[in-house]
Order: C-alpha cells, then structure tokens, then sequence
C-alpha cells in the first residue's frame, strides 16, 4: 500500500472555514505509477464543522485491460467508504463521475480538520502509468456552539 498526496495536499493549502453558503473544493492527482490495491490518496481537508453534501469523484482509464476490475472508494481514515463504495471503472473507458452513493454521508459532519481519500478498493487488472484522479467536495460550514455560551 502506497499513499499519495494531490494537489490540494502538498503543503499550505488551507479548508475554508469562514465563508457561508455551500463551499466546493476540487482536487487532482496525476498518476506516475500505477495504483494497487489500498493504496490511498489524499485529496483534501475539510475543517472542523464541516457539513458534507455532495462528493463526485471521476478518474481516467487507469485499468487497461479489457476485463477491468480498478474499483475506489472514497471516505477518510476513520471510513474508507463513508461518501462512495467501490466505484468500479468500465471496460475500455474512464471511470465518469459517481456521485456519492452512501446514505449516510449525506450531511455527515466532521467533529475536526479532516483529509477526505481516495482508497483502491479493488486494483488493476492492468495498471496505468499515466492518468488523472479527480474528486470534488462540496460542503456547508455549521455554526459552533460553545459550553459556556448564554442565551440573552
């Protein structure tokens, strides 16, 4: 197993968790070997409080065999496949974006900054060398109640 990171994980890319309304962020990451079974890929963070409520994740062919079995999950450490289960690529074309298939991720809130992966769920039958995966995650950010807060 292999771990990787995409762009919006290489360093100094920040959540947003100051704005309102619906917030989209879209990661890429450009394949220089071919991708393994639980191998994992680090596409981006979600802060504290985020409230998750779409994930769409596409991806270039990378099984190149005529009987593909490339297949990914998406979720983050604590559940691989908290937002998609194993979203598996067609024969002889590009995986074309899945929308989360997870009941349970809709509204799903995070309790702390979290990096959202995506995992290998079933490798290549024969792996790309080359290829883009792609992942965008829209949330909302919810208001933060303190302990000690008092009603006026």
């Amino acid at each position: 197993m292999t771990t990787y990171n995409a762009t919006r994980e290489q360093g100094g890319v920040e959540p947003v968790q100051n704005a309102t309304g619906d917030i989209t962020v879209v990661s890429t990451f450009a394949l220089t070997q071919a991708l393994a079974v639980n191998d994992i890929i680090n596409m981006l963070d979600v802060p504290l409080n985020a409230v998750v409520t779409e994930v769409n994740l596409s991806a270039d062919e990378l099984d190149t065999n005529a009987a593909a079995t490339i297949a990914y999950d998406v979720g983050d450490s604590n559940s691989a496949q908290r937002f998609i289960a194993a979203a598996a690529q067609s024969n002889g074309v590009a995986l074309a974006p899945t929308r989360m298939n997870v009941a349970a991720g809709l509204g799903y809130q995070y309790t702390s900054r979290t990096t959202i992966q995506v995992k290998v769920h079933t490798g290549p039958a024969t792996g790309a060398t080359s290829g883009t995966v792609r992942l965008a995650v829209t949330y909302s950010m919810q208001s933060i109640t303190l302990s000690n807060d008092t009603a006026s």
